[in-house]
């Protein structure tokens, strides 16, 4: 697509005032273009335009809002594309940024996403490398980040994703500077890729929203040591922490059912990890080749599938637990005094640390352990019903 886009550049560059096609992020006009020495225009309607191509050579920009008594309403895709700006300021009028719209503009330092903004193209900020600093909190008509849009920005260290981005697209963050990264409630979804290859990412926290960790979303993320899968997330993507050589401590959730194909090859510092009896899919080498070399701990539930996985595919060093639901105290029973052992724990007077009796802990299978956990308990020692699978199906 990159290269189709600078063909098309450069025969557009060859016409003036001339009708033609031009994308932007939102739709498809038939314009026409004008230019003033510094910009050329795209002409969308009688009292509108949009940035279609930078002719300048200044480095530090104040965008237009206006040009022969038209407002200015956004930035076409390769506008600025590998140009050698420095400091660009986008007017709040804007309401949207194109399609590669700044790629590979490697002296850009810095960037504020204005209010008006209520879309993004793919790769608009991609290979950026000198972008050390990306303010979106204004933008709050922003919904995603889209493909590509910080990809190879090695210089980006932080960025703070606000409450109204409900996705990050496939490679949003690849190969970027990122050493931490919070997702908020927000996100729902997770592209392929997200933050693959990011080699300085070390502290991850994901949304409880989130019901897959897509395919290599963190691929190659070698500095991360520990990562809680827990809230509702139901798939474990192909290759998803791969390569990502510091992980020695997954928390895996009750409402996990899927572990796909090399989710966490080559982890080669995860020596235990516990499969909540939950899941009902393991793909091929998920977690080689430690399990062949032994080097990894698997405890699982008897009986569970991930039990039957680990006999059939020659792990050799995994250890089945009982696993009785509701047993909070592992006494071998479910009693009253396991309600008291969740309430003390809701109350911060009690820690159940071990993930098996936390798995044993969150009855309707959550991944949360809640007032609702002992309530069941209650309710099954009442009689309500004869088993917790038919409760909460």
């Amino acid at each position: 697509m990159k290269l189709i886009h600078k063909t098309t550049a450069i025969v557009l560059s060859l016409v003036l005032m001339i009708p033609i096609f031009a994308v932007s992020t939102l739709t498809t006009y038939a314009v026409t273009t004008i230019s003033d020495g510094e910009y050329k225009y795209a002409v969308i309607s009688d009292d509108s335009l949009a940035l279609y191509r930078y002719l300048g050579n200044e480095t530090e920009l104040r965008l237009p809002e206006s040009y022969g008594g038209r407002n200015i309403i956004g930035i076409y895709e390769d506008c600025f594309s590998e140009s050698g700006i420095t400091s660009v300021t986008i007017p709040e009028s804007y309401s949207y940024i194109g399609d590669s719209a700044f790629y590979g503009c490697k002296d850009l330092s810095e960037i504020k996403i204005p209010k008006g903004i209520e879309s993004i193209g793919m790769y608009a900020f991609s290979e950026c490398t000198s972008l050390s600093k990306c303010d979106i909190i204004a933008a709050e008509s922003l919904r995603s980040i889209p493909e590509g849009c910080f990809s190879g920005d090695v210089s980006l260290n932080s960025i703070y994703i606000p409450l109204m981005i409900g996705s990050i697209g496939d490679n949003a963050f690849a190969n970027s500077g990122l050493n931490s990264v919070k997702l908020p409630i927000s996100i729902l979804k997770l592209g392929s890729g997200a933050f693959r290859g990011c080699g300085e990412l070390s502290k991850v926290s994901l949304s409880s929203e989130l019901t897959e960790i897509s395919e290599e979303a963190f691929l190659g993320c070698a500095k991360i040591e520990s990562i809680s899968l827990t809230g509702k997330i139901k798939k474990i993507g192909y290759s998803a922490f791969e390569g990502c050589t510091s992980l020695s401590n997954v928390e895996l959730t009750n409402t996990l059912t899927e572990i796909e194909a090399r989710a966490f090859y080559d982890d080669t510092s995860l020596k235990k990890i516990l499969i909540p009896n939950t899941v009902t899919s393991i793909g091929p080498n998920a977690f080689a080749p430690m399990s062949y070399q032994n080097t990894i701990e698997i405890t699982c539930f008897k009986n569970s599938y991930a039990e039957k996985y680990c006999y059939e595919n020659s792990v050799n060093n995994y250890v089945s637990v009982d696993g009785l639901v509701g047993d909070v105290n592992n006494d071998g029973e479910v009693t009253i005094l396991d309600v008291s052992f969740i309430q003390k724990y809701l109350n911060r007077d009690y820690e159940i640390e071990s993930p098996v009796l936390q798995l044993q802990a969150d009855v309707n299978k959550d991944g949360t352990i809640t007032i609702r956990d002992a309530t069941l308990i209650q309710m099954y020692l009442a009689h309500y019903f004869d088993s917790f699978d038919d409760e909460i199906q």
